[in-house]
């Protein structure tokens, strides 16, 4: 799909860890409409607020989408500073996905998207249990035992 190159970075690193056949990797091979053909076929769009994920809304495609935007700064200037209640998916299934509180400098900062690091901290702190979680809420399917 579209992007550059830590997206394509990204995309071969996956394609390593996973299970063989696991991936179809497509980060950088494809134009913004095949994208968003590839995107309208999906099962499911798990992923940042992206342009993509509002074509995925558009297709009607479910979606877990992950914002950098902590619970607790959602009081703060909503609709203008707030990334998560001006961008969320319009119309869509989806679970959306956010932080609890901001760290460090985040906690106070007045920025958009409430988050100011230059790389990604803020989101880290969704866990892998809580997309699980949020699959199988969209999915439908009966809720995994935890081992």
């Amino acid at each position: 799909m579209e992007g550059g190159e830590a997206e394509k970075e990204d995309g071969r690193y996956l394609e390593k860890e996973l299970p063989e056949g696991a991936v179809i990797n497509l980060a950088g091979k494809t134009t913004i409409r095949e994208t968003f053909a590839i995107v309208s076929l999906a099962s499911l769009y798990l992923g940042n607020d992206t342009g993509i994920m509002h074509a995925a809304a558009a297709a009607e495609t479910p979606i877990i989408a992950l914002y950098r935007e902590a619970k607790a700064k959602e009081d703060i200037a909503p609709g203008v500073l707030g990334e998560y209640a001006r961008f969320s998916p319009w119309k869509a299934r989806a679970e959306i996905l956010r932080p609890e509180r901001a760290l460090g400098n985040c906690a106070k900062a007045l920025t958009y998207g409430g988050c100011e690091s230059k790389v990604p901290h803020c989101i880290t702190q969704i866990t892998p249990e809580e997309i699980v979680d949020a699959f199988d809420r969209i999915s439908g399917l009966p809720k995994r035992k935890k081992s």
